[in-house]
């Protein structure tokens, strides 16, 4: 009898193995978590950006659907104005880059100012170019940064887009 308890002692792991196996254990799990962790964060990082550069494409589309069917533009830098028609009617259009509250701000008109862009959306630069060719359509080329904050962070996104009126100029 005192061979076989003897034997299955000898057949059990030593103190020793198992700290080792332990530790062994909770060094993969640290590294997996680590991962996980990352792969949260990068996913975060990566649908924040995405989101923001979404509502902004939209806001451009806007200003595209209204720049095809406008005249007489005039670009200064980071701002553009252009007559266009709907509601059977020209009306005066103006966009406007505020860097001070860093937003695009729309007037119809004399009416009341519009932001464009939802403030959580940092408007890092935005610029208008307008190209007249004479007998030509002129183009109007936007180019726009803008920063999505994540963590604390910024990340910059750049969009630019060229627009050609429909109308010629009168």
């Amino acid at each position: 009898m005192k061979k076989k308890n003897l034997k299955k002692k000898m057949q059990a792991f030593t103190l020793v193995e198992v700290l080792v196996s332990l530790f062994i254990f909770i060094l993969i799990a640290g590294i997996l978590t680590q991962i996980y962790i990352s792969t949260i964060r990068s996913e975060r990082i990566a649908y924040i950006m995405l989101r923001d550069e979404n509502i902004v494409k939209n806001e451009l589309e806007i200003l595209a659907r209204d720049i095809r069917m406008g005249r007489e533009f005039v670009a200064m830098g980071d701002r553009l104005g252009y007559k266009t028609y709907y509601d059977n009617g020209w009306h005066d259009i103006s966009y406007v880059f505020n860097e001070e509250e860093a937003t695009i701000e729309k007037k119809v008109d004399n009416g009341d100012v519009k932001i464009v862009v939802p403030k959580n959306i940092l408007i890092e630069k935005l610029n208008f170019e307008v190209y007249l060719v004479p007998e030509e359509q002129p183009s109007i080329t936007i180019t726009l940064t803008i920063g999505s904050v994540v963590y604390k962070k910024t990340y910059i996104t750049n969009l630019q887009t060229t627009v050609t009126p429909r109308m010629l100029d009168n």
